[in-house]
């Protein structure tokens, strides 16, 4: 039986976890003279904002975090947890929420579609205290770099699924298109250099799920031969780009990616 596209985004998650896993360990290497990692890591609880719950979901270079948490009532908020202390920035959120090194964040806004649902009504950027609507409608924020970027999807509203891959610059909001003639697309992630990472469908039979970067206003195809499902999740400034790839036999792996050479961890 042929492997549906909810099996394959089960597999990724997995192996993307091993991949990130290795990555870290990689990086977290002690140093010389340290006599167990216990001793060269602490695990720091952030705290909430008075409920029982708190989720963190990026941190930049100077060590700022920010994420969401319960306050008193149960309603979730954006939090910036820096020298110490959890603040709530005075927006009600959850997923999707970026920090910049230059303590920039942009995330997204909830609030109640009116039927008693908690969904995104809005964008946000905040800074200094100060918060700006970004006014884009129906977009869901996928990322932020440090020269303040926004990648985020803007979501059908016709229950379609015909999302689209979207960049806010400078205040001006491009859509970024889609590859072979498919009909939605979506991003993952982006790098300092502006390099944009995603996935498309195309009309392809081969490749019904491709994956693209986009770069100086072209989106272009990361042509992984065989590949019926690629899903990639994010690109540094170096280009490396991680993500999973099926083919058609099923099978699967995560990848690293960079100057076409493609190399599998299965």
């Amino acid at each position: 039986m042929k492997a549906t596209k909810n099996d394959f985004e089960s597999a990724l998650n997995k192996k993307i976890s091993c991949l990130i896993g290795a990555v870290l360990m990689i990086g977290g290497a002690q140093p010389a003279g340290a006599a167990t990692i216990a001793n060269y890591y602490q695990i720091v609880d952030l705290g909430t904002l008075g409920g029982e719950a708190s989720w963190a979901s990026s941190i930049n270079d100077n060590g700022q975090i920010v994420g969401y948490a319960a306050d008193t009532t149960g309603q979730q908020r954006v939090f910036l947890y820096e020298n110490g202390a959890i603040k709530d920035i005075g927006i009600q959120g959850g997923l999707g929420i970026f920090i910049n090194n230059k303590g920039r964040i942009a995330g997204n806004v909830y609030g109640d579609n009116g039927g008693g649902a908690t969904v995104i009504v809005n964008n946000f950027i905040y800074e200094n205290g100060k918060t700006t609507l970004l006014n884009v409608f129906n977009s869901n924020v996928k990322g932020l770099n440090n020269n303040d970027d926004i990648i985020t999807d803007i979501i059908a509203t016709d229950g379609s699924g015909k999302d689209r891959a979207t960049l806010i610059r400078n205040g001006v909001t491009t859509n970024l298109g889609t590859l072979m003639g498919g009909d939605r697309a979506e991003v993952a992630g982006i790098n300092d250099k502006g390099q944009i990472v995603g996935w498309s469908a195309t009309t392809s039979m081969e490749n019904p799920h491709g994956a693209f970067i986009y770069a100086n206003g072209v989106m272009a195809s990361l042509n992984f031969s065989g590949g019926v499902y690629v899903d990639v999740r994010d690109i540094n400034n170096s280009g490396d780009i991680i993500g999973a790839i099926q083919y058609e036999n099923g099978s699967d792996a995560a990848f690293i990616y960079n100057d076409s050479v493609l190399n599998l961890f299965n």
